[in-house]
């Protein structure tokens, strides 16, 4: 009943759907996983079972002091049992997923992992850390608790709990059209630093990669071409939240997933694939990514690219489009490789010429 107290208070009543309502509900999943809610409800059917075997050991007590026969039969029937729980508890270690197990059957070691598959059979499990003296030990422990208080008593800022929300959905939901949304939400939404650092987790750039590339038809011979041009650009603007620089940030940015779709026959091999609407966009994300993992450009097709930049780069495009194309290039001089500077001085000198650099401060 207790558990069932803590649910209740945990689910909200009524559904809401405004923002403050999702950041509530999200900070709540947030919360029961920091202080193991899952864990604490398992181990309330452990407890009574040994209030079960505790009342047991005090009837064979009482029933072997009144009549020797009952109590040894309820003692025979008692071993039995208890025989029966010790089976079903290691059935687990021996069958893997066994459908027989009880409460204690988690913490024997090896048990809770032993019928899921995880990854390849060809990847190797990571060493077991040296161990470590007591004293170092107990001061590790006690840093752990020390930051868990810490985070538990923290409430963490909206737009934080929402740039959380939409990692969640990425890497989590197995609806698309929830995913769409999410994808939708990050391209409109507001660059922040907590958007960015969310994104950043793992498998939300393998996500982006992967449902990208099905917004392309490849055709041999023909190259790749836009299929699905509205959801390319929603991606586009999605990807270029996790190409920001943020100065404030202390950790590294990692694109590794985001740079194999700048290899050949890759979607953001060449921008000028693209409808003219979005070769700006593919620009600047290129030259984002680049700068993320800091590799150059290639120098294949020279007068091709430059003859492509120079078109792209001449375009009429909107004010954001605009500054978003300008600041990646500026970013590219000053930090680029020398092909990526050599592309980028061409961006600003043709932005320039046209005029219009002046108008993205």
């Amino acid at each position: 009943m207790l558990a069932k107290g803590w649910l209740a208070k945990y689910i909200p009543a009524t559904p809401g759907e405004s923002s403050s309502d999702a950041c509530e509900r999200h900070l709540r999943a947030m919360r029961a996983g920091q202080w193991r809610l899952s864990a604490i409800v398992a181990a309330i059917p452990f407890l009574i079972q040994m209030a079960l075997f505790l009342f047991f050991i005090g009837l064979v007590i009482l029933t072997l002091n009144d009549n020797f026969g009952i109590g040894l039969s309820v003692l025979v029937l008692i071993l039995l049992a208890t025989a029966l729980y010790i089976l079903t508890t290691i059935l687990p270690w021996f069958s893997p997923a066994c459908p027989f197990q009880t409460t204690i059957s988690d913490f024997i070691p090896g048990v809770a992992g032993k019928g899921l598959y995880k990854g390849s059979a060809t990847e190797q499990r990571p060493p077991a850390p040296p161990s470590k003296p007591i004293f170092e030990t107990f001061s590790a422990g006690w840093k752990a608790i020390v930051d868990f208080l810490r985070q538990a008593h923290r409430k963490p800022e909206q737009p934080e709990l929402e740039a959380d929300m939409l990692a969640w959905v990425l890497t989590k939901s197995t609806k698309d059209d929830s995913i769409e949304e999410a994808v939708r939400a990050i391209a409109g939404a507001k660059s922040t630093i907590f958007l960015r650092d969310s994104l950043h987790r793992d498998g939300v750039s393998a996500v982006f990669c992967q449902r990208f590339s099905q917004c392309f038809k490849r055709v041999p011979g023909l190259g790749v071409s836009v299929d699905d041009v509205s959801g390319a650009e929603a991606y586009i603007y999605a990807m270029l939240q996790l190409v920001q620089p943020f100065h404030q940030s202390e950790d590294p940015i990692h694109l590794s997933p985001l740079l194999s779709l700048l290899m050949l026959g890759q979607p953001l091999h060449r921008w000028d694939n693209f409808k003219p609407c979005l070769q700006a966009l593919v620009c600047a994300l290129r030259i984002g990514i680049l700068l993320g993992n800091g590799n150059d450009d290639d120098t294949d097709q020279w007068e091709q690219t430059k003859r492509s930049l120079a078109k792209m780069a001449g375009m009429g495009s909107m004010p954001y489009v605009r500054r978003l194309l300008v600041t990646a290039a500026v970013q590219g001089l000053l930090s680029g490789g020398t092909n990526l500077r050599r592309q980028c001085g061409l961006i600003l000198s043709k932005q320039l010429q046209i005029g219009e650099l002046t108008l993205c401060d």
